[in-house]
């Protein structure tokens, strides 16, 4: 059936892709106005990841993965087969790209899907439990203007720097890293914005009070009051009222360049908001 009108498709898939069922998904894929895609699957195979997207709808506009690979796959280096694949149709051009599942996964598919257009990309989300090797990914998302990350061992590589349209930067701040690791992984990573950054806004996302500990809001009342930019963005924590009325008053410095503020808890599930 082709649903000509779907403009948004959510794909839950529970079990392995089949070869034989790569086909049917790719003819799902294809529905030609579909602008919003939602897709859960396991591959055995990363060569099936590239086949499905070799019809895609070229109105695709905002995509969101969560994927894993057996052994088997991620040790694959071959090129999709030209006896799965149909004719080559028009690239889909991103402006949304949420990637959300284990190590460097998602990236990887991306890398070896060339319709798959991230040139105009200008929100992306990566999740807590995906690495991404910034530096070498970040000269393709030159257009980011928002951009949702995690702290964690490879946030603190992200040269912020290369990112000269960045307005919003989100930061979740998990409880899983130790309290010495949380300052030392923030300092670092806010330590990547320069002059030619034109940040409007950082929102620190934090599900617990505690986790701002002492050390922690010292160092980024310090470190956001006097980032090295031609304006100061605003800082943003992203809480309850109720939380925020208990801890606003411990950042000295914000507070006293009136660049502190609150916003309401994103509410994210496993795959996030849809649209940015």
């Amino acid at each position: 059936m082709q649903f000509t009108h779907v403009e948004t498709l959510v794909v839950e898939y529970v079990d392995y892709l089949s070869e034989g069922e790569v086909p049917l998904l790719r003819n799902i894929l294809s529905f030609p106005n579909l602008v919003r895609i939602r897709l859960r699957c396991d591959l055995n195979d990363k060569r099936h990841f590239a086949c499905l997207w070799s019809s895609c709808s070229p109105a695709l506009r905002h995509l969101s993965l969560i994927t894993s690979l057996t052994a088997k796959a991620l040790s694959s280096t071959s090129s999709p087969t030209s006896s799965s694949m149909s004719a080559p149709a028009a690239a889909a051009t991103l402006e949304s790209l949420q990637m959300l599942s284990w190590d460097t996964c998602d990236y990887q598919l991306i890398q070896d899907s060339p319709l798959l257009d991230l040139s105009q990309l200008t929100f992306l989300r990566v999740g807590w439990r995906t690495r991404i090797p910034w530096p070498d990914f970040a000269p393709v998302v030159q257009t980011i203007q928002t951009l949702h990350i995690v702290l964690n061992f490879t946030a603190t590589s992200i040269p912020l720097c290369s990112f000269p349209r960045l307005t919003t930067l989100r930061l979740c701040l998990p409880d899983w890293i130790p309290a010495e690791g949380r300052v030392q992984m923030a300092d670092q990573l806010f330590s990547n914005i320069g002059p030619s950054n034109v940040v409007q806004r950082i929102i620190l996302a934090a599900k617990e009070n505690k986790i701002l500990d002492g050390p922690l809001r010292e160092l980024l009342d310090s470190k956001l009051s006097c980032l090295p930019m031609a304006q100061a963005p605003m800082i943003a924590l992203e809480m309850t009222p109720n939380r925020y009325e208990g801890i606003w008053p411990f950042f000295i410095r914000l507070n006293s360049a009136n660049m502190l503020c609150r916003v309401d808890e994103l509410g994210e599930t496993w795959s996030g908001p849809m649209m940015p």
